[in-house]
């Protein structure tokens, strides 16, 4: 059958039949905007190849550290930065969630961070990990409110360490 007639026969068709008022929620909804998912590597990780080539390969966007900032700055400058942009920080830098100053910017400008568990690691070990890690990272970054700090094993595990109190999990 020729497309005009197959138009025009649904048309009859339709006519039939009568037409639901209310319009299906579905789709009258556009589509969600995609997920944003940056990876900001701090001072420590920004030149490990390894990460950035874990990162390029899976075509993860990401931020170095040394793009926008000198070497040593105070990790209270840079963490407002990454807060805005709602990036993903990646560290090794355990004491981010401790020391006084870098913990209320984490709180202020709700910041996710994920710090590899283990300080030892190398960076073909860090890449690894993370690897294994990513999709693990997105769900926590999809269900836990920020600001947070979760941790990244050897084997890809993610634990959340902490979380501002003013909520524990999104739906």
């Amino acid at each position: 059958m020729p497309e005009s007639q197959r138009l025009t026969s649904r048309r009859n068709m339709s006519a039939r039949y009568s037409k639901s008022k209310k319009r299906s929620g579905g789709s009258a909804l556009s589509p969600s905007p995609p997920e944003q998912f940056v990876i900001y590597l701090d001072e420590n990780l920004c030149n490990s190849k390894a990460i950035l080539d874990v990162l390029g390969r899976l075509e993860i966007p990401h931020e170095r550290h040394l793009e926008h900032f000198a070497r040593g700055v105070p990790d209270d400058q840079w963490l407002p930065l990454v807060g805005k942009n709602g990036w993903v920080l990646l560290t090794a830098d355990k004491r981010i969630r401790y020391n006084l100053l870098e913990k209320r910017a984490l709180e202020q400008h709700s910041v996710r961070e994920f710090v590899f568990a283990s300080g030892n690691l190398s960076g073909p070990e860090m890449a690894a990990a993370l690897e294994l890690a990513l999709e693990r990272m997105r769900i926590t970054c999809r269900k836990a409110l920020p600001p947070f700090v979760a941790s990244i094993t050897r084997k890809g595990e993610i634990h959340l360490r902490w979380q501002k109190s003013h909520g524990t999990k999104r739906d």
